[in-house]
């Protein structure tokens, strides 16, 4: 299944890695770098999840995901936060205001992949959790 994905960070790079893996993928992805228009342009493109960093200037991801969350349009899009942040804490905050997920960047496609689709009700945590341990058996 294809879906539609909504990238919020302000780096650049990550950006483009995740657009190019999800258009591989045959996704179709859009992006904003400018976290202050964040929420509009997912108000406008009602995107099936949203990748968002956590760590941004003006708006950071804390504040789009608990926007997202009461915004009567976007209230049950999926969001997963994705940081350098490796504190319990910060985790723990955004699974409180309703991440799908956290990831610690770099982020691997498989992984990034993996939890969009469990967060869309693809497949079920018990498939992703096989898919990971033969990944880490394969790289053993």
């Amino acid at each position: 299944m294809t879906y539609r994905l909504l990238v919020i960070d302000n780096d650049l790079r990550c950006v483009e890695s995740i657009i190019e893996h999800a258009r591989t993928r045959g996704h179709a992805c859009s992006a904003v770098t400018d976290s202050t228009r964040a929420l509009a342009v997912a108000r406008e493109l009602r995107p099936d999840a949203i990748v968002c960093a956590l760590q941004m200037p003006r708006v950071d991801g804390r504040d789009i995901l608990s926007r997202v969350r009461v915004d009567a349009v976007l209230t049950s899009t999926p969001v997963i936060i994705v940081t350098r942040v490796t504190d319990d804490y910060a985790r723990d905050v955004c699974m409180r205001y309703g991440a799908a997920a956290v990831l610690l960047k770099p982020i691997g496609a498989a992984e990034l992949f993996s939890c969009i689709d469990e967060a869309l009700g693809l497949v079920n945590a018990f498939t992703v959790a096989w898919q990971h341990a033969q990944h880490n058996r394969t790289d053993n």
